[in-house]
């Protein structure tokens, strides 16, 4: 698999990007799932989020991907799959957001298994923080 486009996520500010998909659970457990299309190949879920951590809780707060709509390729936003919301607390989210950041020590041309020098590890359950390491600081 190519190695894939990352997710962003903002923390006091700063913007990085990650190696989990926290809004891959929700979209699997949607009665109608949305029918996102593959836009590239560094991009197999078919859509790019951008979550912000605020008071130690995990938001999704933009959210871009392209579906068919009659025979029409179409954007979609954060709107499509939250109507009305500008952020939404991903409380479906328990698990671990991998943060890797710094100088790239090994490069995988695969997912996300390129290795960085620093790594923050996450861990959240329904969407709150709970744990915060820090590898290789």
């Amino acid at each position: 698999m190519t190695a894939q486009i990352k997710e962003r996520l903002l923390i006091d500010g700063k913007e990085y990007g990650i190696a989990t998909e926290p809004l891959a659970l929700y979209l699997q457990e949607l009665q109608t799932k949305p029918k996102l299309l593959i836009f590239n190949t560094g991009c197999w879920r078919g859509y790019i989020g951008r979550w912000e951590l605020l008071n130690n809780k995990l938001y999704l707060v933009d959210f871009s991907g392209k579906i068919e709509d009659d025979n029409e390729i179409v954007d979609v936003g954060l709107d499509h799959l939250f109507p009305g919301k500008k952020r939404v607390f991903a409380k479906w989210f328990s698990g671990t957001i991998r943060v890797p950041h710094g100088k790239v020590i090994k490069y995988v041309h695969a997912d996300y298994l390129t290795e960085y020098e620093k790594e923050y590890l996450l861990e959240f359950k329904e969407g709150n923080l709970i744990d915060n390491k820090a590898k290789g600081e």
